[in-house]
């Protein structure tokens, strides 16, 4: 443990949910420091030491979460019974599972007292699942990972994942996951993306938009496990500096670093909903760029060069036509001129994350830059029109 100790910072209380109690109590977390080495040797050799753990199975699904009050308990009620599902008769029936949320910023007494609720009436899945949370004002998804990790060694976890609070889990995901984690030797294993396309969007060139990153996705997947879900051993969990702003590329970044494996799972699936709006999109496209150029000016020149081809150069799934090359250069072009309209707008970054900006986005504002975007685009998208219509 000593590892975990000299990287840690300074102590901080945090507000803990159990079903135990009527009110929170007070639990004690810590920061870690935002200027440690993420790849010092004697944490690679400690994370390169992969044993099996059979003895001891249990698993702690850790959900951060920020100013998401008005849905996370429904995402919640959704991951408890696909759990729940999933443990009759698939490899996760033999596994103790903690679900642990863990929320970042203020929220309100309303909520605190849904919360209680929500944690008494899932009383009697006790001996199936325990579900907690933890209240933290820092609004930093790295932080809330890493105090997920510091709950798991505290109750003696042995694997842990993480999840997006705005996923939809696919029968058998968690089971499918964890058996790779188990019965393979990856370090770091994670869901397979699946975009859900969304057929209530208001206008003709808002669905030409969506079909068009929706093709781009479907021919190019992923080439390393993303963070909507992440599985690894607790033991090997990096505790990640808290001014890193992209979770997973940092974790592919230190498998990279250390030579350790890691695989997206073909048949564990796990669906995402795509941007509505060109804002949204762009925003995420500069969020995403920021951080991964973060993490990659840390590496040495062979990682950084072979981590950037796996993020940014992801080959074909299948050959495309003429005219879906067509539509994927539309979508480039589409890109380029968006995000220099975005940087003149000198929008603001955050460190939650890559898709924070489609959370904290008020609705009032979301609508001007939507109806910006939509102007400016509308005439390039409306000349594929038929292109589009035809191939997609």
């Amino acid at each position: 443990m000593n590892y975990i100790l000299e990287r840690l910072g300074t102590s901080v209380t945090v507000d803990y949910f159990d079903f135990k109690w009527i009110q929170p109590r007070k639990i004690i977390v810590h920061d870690p420091i935002s200027d440690i080495n993420p790849w010092e040797y004697q944490f690679m050799s400690y994370a390169s030491t992969n044993t099996q753990d059979s003895e001891n199975k249990s698993l702690i699904i850790v959900i951060p979460t920020c100013d998401s009050d008005f849905y996370v308990l429904e995402h919640l009620s959704r991951v408890v019974k696909n759990i729940c599902d999933d443990k009759i008769n698939t490899f996760l029936s033999e596994f103790l599972i903690h679900i642990l949320v863990v929320i970042n910023g203020e929220i309100s007494s309303n909520f605190k007292k849904q919360l209680m609720k929500f944690l008494s009436r899932h009383r009697y899945i006790k001996n199936l699942i325990h579900i907690a949370a933890i209240h933290a004002k820092s609004k930093s998804k790295v932080l809330a990972m890493n105090y997920g990790h510091q709950y798991a060694i505290g109750n003696n976890m042995n694997y842990i994942f993480f999840m997006d609070d705005d996923v939809i889990l696919y029968p058998r995901t968690i089971s499918r996951l964890l058996l790779e984690l188990v019965k393979g030797n990856y370090a770091l294993v994670g869901g397979n993306p699946s975009l859900i396309e969304l057929t209530c969007l208001t206008n003709q060139t808002k669905n030409l938009f969506s079909k068009i990153v929706t093709l781009k996705r479907q021919l190019t997947g992923y080439s390393l496990p993303v963070g909507r879900l992440l599985g690894m051993r607790t033991k090997n969990y990096p505790i990640i500096p808290n001014n890193i702003i992209a979770d997973d590329v940092f974790l592919n970044a230190f498998c990279i670093y250390h030579k350790l494996p890691q695989k997206i799972i073909a048949n564990a699936y796990v669906g995402y909903l795509g941007s509505t709006s060109y804002f949204q999109w762009l925003s995420r496209s500069l969020r995403i760029k920021v951080s991964d150029q973060q993490i990659l000016s840390l590496l040495p020149m062979p990682q950084r060069i072979q981590l950037q081809n796996l993020l940014h150069h992801i080959p074909f799934q299948y050959e495309p036509s003429q005219e879906q090359l067509l539509v994927l250069d539309l979508c480039r072009e589409i890109k380029i001129e968006g995000l220099r309209m975005l940087n003149n707008m000198k929008c603001s970054l955050d460190i939650w994350g890559a898709d924070f900006s489609t959370k904290i986005t008020s609705q009032n504002k979301l609508c001007i830059y939507d109806s910006y975007f939509n102007n400016s685009f509308s005439e390039i998208l409306l000349d594929f029109n038929k292109c589009l219509n035809k191939y997609l």
